[in-house]
């Protein structure tokens, strides 16, 4: 599933009402970890983004999974309920994240893995396909200056390819 842009706490703290399976987007307006609920860091981290068909599938489905469980024990479903939860409908944390990932590592015997990987892995993708470092900010709920600075070495690339680009245009035989 395609969750590389949003963090564990943005995670952690999606429910249901923040899906809009009409326009297919996700809401991002807060986070949850240890501290409780609270708006997120940045201003930018508040934002509402395009979901993909096939993710929107998925949580569709999870959520009709999600109205099963939760019937089996007398319990309805509501909008304002957390979206991921574990075998016991209870909210995953931001720890259960991490802890999830790192089993992934070791039964796969993966050297380093863990959410920020995954994301900073999307972004660098997004920038090697020519994305816009706006849209990307936008979609990871950063700024454009802190997506230049932490992605250089990708947008130094990026720089390169244009240059070679140019040139064989304007070569002269």
């Amino acid at each position: 599933m395609d969750y590389y842009w949003v963090g564990k706490g943005e995670l952690a703290g999606l429910t249901w009402n923040d899906l809009d399976f009409k326009q297919n987007t996700i809401s991002i307006s807060k986070t949850r970890d240890e501290y409780g609920v609270r708006s997120p860091k940045t201003l930018n981290s508040i934002r509402t983004i395009n979901m993909s068909e096939e993710l929107s599938e998925h949580l569709k489905s999870f959520k009709i999974w999600c109205i099963e469980m939760k019937k089996i024990y007398n319990v309805g479903l509501k909008e304002d309920d957390y979206i991921f939860i574990t075998a016991n409908l209870e909210p995953i944390s931001s720890n259960y994240i991490s802890k999830m990932f790192n089993a992934l590592k070791k039964k796969h015997n993966f050297e380093r893995f863990s959410a920020h990987i995954l994301r900073h892995t999307f972004v660098s993708i997004l920038i090697a396909e020519g994305t816009a470092v706006t849209t990307v900010a936008k979609i990871i709920g950063d700024t454009p200056e802190m997506v230049m600075r932490v992605y250089a070495h990708s947008l130094a690339d990026e720089e390169l390819k244009a240059t070679q680009i140019l040139s064989s245009l304007i070569k002269i035989e």
